[in-house]
């Protein structure tokens, strides 16, 4: 359980291969994944990470360098 399940249930769930996060959806998607394998981070706390991830670059990226900074940002 960790984070390589987070990126894998992004994918499967959604094909999702790269992130733009742009839309709402492929925002809560993430925060959903997050918060399915762990349960002891808010939900709050999961969407203020998404939202820093997410802004600190604008363009569209591979799904493992926001999976990278959520970990860093949530700790694992």
């Amino acid at each position: 359980m960790g984070w390589n399940e987070v990126e894998g249930r992004l994918v499967k769930q959604s094909g999702m291969e790269f992130v733009s996060c742009n839309g709402w959806k492929e925002r809560q998607a993430i925060s959903e994944a997050v918060r399915e394998e762990f349960l002891e981070i808010s939900g709050p706390r999961v969407d203020e990470a998404v939202t820093f991830c997410c802004a600190a670059t604008r363009r569209q990226r591979v799904l493992r360098e926001i999976v990278d900074c959520l970990r860093r940002q949530l700790g694992g």
